[in-house]
């Protein structure tokens, strides 16, 4: 139904994200959603797809994932080849996760999967002194805390919207 009502749909082969993007920057067009509906490398291409153009000119994505990479929660992702790669990255808009589809894996591809996850959590950090977090450092000691961390975002600033479809 999804592939009925879309104007183009695409497999995404195996590959490297910036080639794969590039290949697929001009059949997008004036495209105005993109919806990702697979694991890591799909998402990041279509978050790619949307980071070759300009912020406010960008098609907004929504990610379906289909494994624990967590690529659908940064705006880390390699750009699309020959696309301005000073412009900042995408995020999706929309994430619908189905817990039991993510984690539907056979068990070797999910502890990757699962790996990569973290990976993308420690990627990004929230501000050590973060009022919505409230952690009671003690007061007889220096906090020694790197330039990285002090300038790291408030929880709240990370916020997205998300449904999230339970068994």
């Amino acid at each position: 139904m999804l592939g009925e009502r879309a104007g183009d749909a695409f497999e995404i082969p195996p590959g490297r994200v910036d080639e794969l993007a590039a290949e697929l920057v001009g059949h997008v067009g004036p495209a105005t959603r993109i919806v990702a509906l697979g694991g890591g490398r799909v998402i990041d291409t279509a978050k790619a797809l949307a980071a070759a153009r300009a912020p406010g000119r960008r098609p907004k994505v929504a990610a379906i994932p289909t494994t624990l990479s967590a690529a659908e929660m940064t705006a880390v992702h390699r750009r699309a080849a020959g696309a301005d790669g000073s412009l900042p990255g995408a995020r999706p808009v929309v994430v619908i996760n189905d817990p039991a589809l993510s984690a539907s894996q056979p068990d070797a591809e999910l502890a990757v999967s699962a790996a990569n996850a973290l990976a993308h959590a420690a990627e990004r950090g929230f501000a050590y002194d973060d009022p919505d977090v409230a952690i009671a450092w003690p007061r007889d000691i220096e906090l020694i805390v790197s330039e990285r961390d002090r300038h790291a975002p408030l929880l709240r600033e990370n916020r997205r919207r998300a449904a999230v479809l339970t068994p």
